[in-house]
């Protein structure tokens, strides 16, 4: 070929597109008709045009491995709308030989977690995108020396470690700060109790967790009018017997209360067991997480009050977008994407996508 610079037009001329459509392939910007990116994508391997990443990743076929670690969804559709969010991406993937394997874990096993991050990382990908939920376990796999070349990326849980190099999510302690903000805009008596309650593992081995309970603390602090804070943990969470008769040794333990905030995703196994939320109890003001099926029903009936959105599905898809470029167009990581956390109650529910 010869030497002068090819353009954008160029391959348009020879493709038989426009130059919007060379633009959108070329950059990875908006839908084009598989088999005329692969046209575009050949052209322009064919003129040398951007050789560099064109020939990293076409002519010289290489190829990435992204190895992701994720609680099992099929119970929490929490996780399902991460896991939905990383594949929202898959074709994109595929076309430049980017592969994305999955190894899940259940939630309440820190054993089956570590044992998940570990044979992800025999297999050395280039990237491991993990959901740090077991903090402990996280800094003990640290210690042990992971592979060199892997790069690992942090959704959800904001462990703080040197070799993790980006966090995407939630700034968990301003998510704390904000739950405190409503409580005292809603609960209109003088004092009272306000319940920390997390449904799953042992909230002191999880820093999205603890990092929530701190921010509600620093918000009471910086108040006059502050509530007694009260954090409780229930790991058997799944079992309807025992959420009931932790309902009962809570309800004795704490008979009058101001506000209940669920420190994650699941509130509704405590809700329909608790004698908290019947008809006669006095009204509580209530706090949970995120835009799932059963807590936006919740938030319908009027046993949740404010739902903080985490936007599951765009941690996973921002991570995988900010490692595809990185492999791709050699873009630096940053080391935190903090997504914006919604505020949703029961009249702008309808208009959050999940």
């Amino acid at each position: 070929m010869s030497k002068t610079k090819v353009t954008i037009r160029d391959i348009a001329r020879i493709a038989g597109v426009s130059r919007g459509t060379v633009d959108r392939v070329l950059n990875n910007r908006g839908r084009v008709d598989r088999e005329k990116k692969a046209k575009i994508l050949r052209i322009a391997e064919e003129l040398g045009y951007q050789k560099n990443m064109i020939a990293r990743n076409l002519a010289l076929n290489r190829k990435h491995r992204i190895n992701v670690i994720l609680p099992d969804s099929t119970a929490d559709q929490y996780w399902e709308m991460v896991y939905q969010g990383i594949l929202s991406n898959e074709s994109t993937l595929q076309q430049f030989n980017i592969e994305v394997a999955f190894f899940t874990f259940d939630i309440q096993s820190a054993e089956d977690y570590l044992q998940q991050l570990q044979l992800a990382c025999r297999e050395a990908p280039d990237f491991i995108l993990m959901a740090p939920v077991f903090q402990s376990e996280t800094l003990h796999f640290f210690r042990e020396a992971p592979p060199e070349s892997t790069k690992f990326f942090a959704i959800n849980s904001e462990v703080e470690h040197p070799l993790i190099e980006t966090f995407v999510g939630q700034d968990s302690f301003q998510a704390g700060t904000i739950a405190g903000r409503l409580f005292r805009a809603s609960i209109h008596r003088g004092r009272g109790k306000i319940l920390c309650i997390t449904l799953g593992h042992d909230n002191q081995n999880a820093i999205h967790i603890q990092k929530k309970v701190e921010g509600l603390e620093a918000y009471q602090r910086s108040q006059q009018r502050r509530f007694d804070l009260v954090p409780l943990t229930i790991e058997a969470f799944s079992d309807p017997d025992q959420i009931a008769a932790h309902c009962s040794r809570i309800e004795a333990a704490h008979p009058e209360i101001a506000g209940i905030l669920f420190t994650n995703s699941r509130a509704r196994p405590f809700i329909e067991k608790s004698r908290y939320f019947r008809a006669l109890a006095p009204p509580i003001v209530t706090i949970g997480f995120d835009l799932t099926d059963d807590n936006i029903a919740l938030l319908q009936k009027g046993q949740i009050d404010y739902l903080l959105n985490e936007r599951p599905y765009e941690q996973g898809a921002q991570s995988i977008h900010h490692i595809f470029q990185h492999l791709i167009h050699d873009a630096p990581n940053p080391a935190h994407h903090y997504l914006p956390i919604d505020i949703v109650i029961k009249e702008n529910c309808g208009a959050y996508g999940r």
